[in-house]
């Protein structure tokens, strides 16, 4: 698969670009593109400096580039992975409108691991329907959102298992937990590539689910995997939860179905 970078000089860019230079699972670059590009470079300015064929692109640049991005992709009908977070009403409408003529594939965290935790979270939230829920996400000391974009819609999901659910942002002063809280807490620290607990808590037991990226390459894989997913699917809207609910699906017990 011959495969456009957006984004390609930031830390996920060159990442990806990193991973296709040893030609992970035979795909290759066709184009990379990124505004901060220094001239002279191999990487263009702009989407429209592509002249080379490609099957895929893949976005890693920044939520407000969306609308160049689906354009160039509806112009030239390949599918697209968006892989930044943080988008508007408006920017989302952006996707959702690509995605009635082409494969669009959104995740706001490519991990597989990741994906999993999002999995096993609905599952244990269905378990234990009374726990408390508390999410703690750690990441390097360079991101500039808190939270992130991974526990935003960790609690999101959790919150549509409970309908009475308050998603809150940490916690500070006289502020008594309230039980339809779900609670969500932002570390920043060294150069930690991005890690995520689940935190269920009863009076008898407490039951945590972690993921921790030790490299961002996972995330860079994760990509490559989603472009795979929709190489050949009908136009539509993807996510993560595509590549792992038909396992689900298959062997899981039908008191976490409605989680699903």
């Amino acid at each position: 698969m011959r495969i456009i970078i957006n984004g390609a000089c930031g830390r996920m860019g060159s990442e990806l670009q990193a991973v296709l230079a040893c030609g992970y699972r035979g795909h290759n670059l066709a184009a990379a593109v990124d505004p901060s590009a220094v001239i002279g470079s191999s990487v263009l300015h702009r989407l429209e400096e592509i002249t080379s064929t490609a099957d895929m692109l893949i976005d890693f640049s920044h939520h407000t580039a969306i609308a160049a991005v689906c354009s160039f992709a509806l112009s030239h009908s390949i599918p697209v992975v968006i892989a930044t977070t943080g988008h508007t009403p408006d920017e989302l409408s952006h996707l959702q409108n690509a995605a009635r003529q082409i494969p669009v594939f959104h995740a706001a965290n490519l991990s597989l691991g990741a994906a999993l935790l999002f999995d096993f979270s609905r599952i244990a939230s269905a378990v234990f329907e009374e726990a408390d829920i508390e999410i703690v996400e750690l990441h390097h000391n360079h991101k500039l959102d808190a939270p992130s974009g991974t526990a935003s819609e960790l609690a999101e999901q959790l919150a549509a298992c409970r309908p009475a659910a308050q998603i809150r942002h940490g916690r500070s002063g006289h502020c008594r937990r309230q039980p339809e809280d779900i609670c969500i807490h932002a570390l920043r620290m060294g150069s930690h590539a991005g890690s995520h607990t689940v935190l269920f808590g009863g009076d008898e037991q407490t039951f945590s689910i972690t993921h921790t990226a030790h490299t961002p390459r996972c995330y860079a894989q994760g990509a490559l995997y989603a472009a795979e997913f929709i190489l050949n699917k009908p136009p539509g809207m993807y996510g993560m939860s595509h590549l792992t609910r038909p396992l689900f699906h298959s062997g899981v017990n039908s008191i976490c179905r409605e989680c699903f």
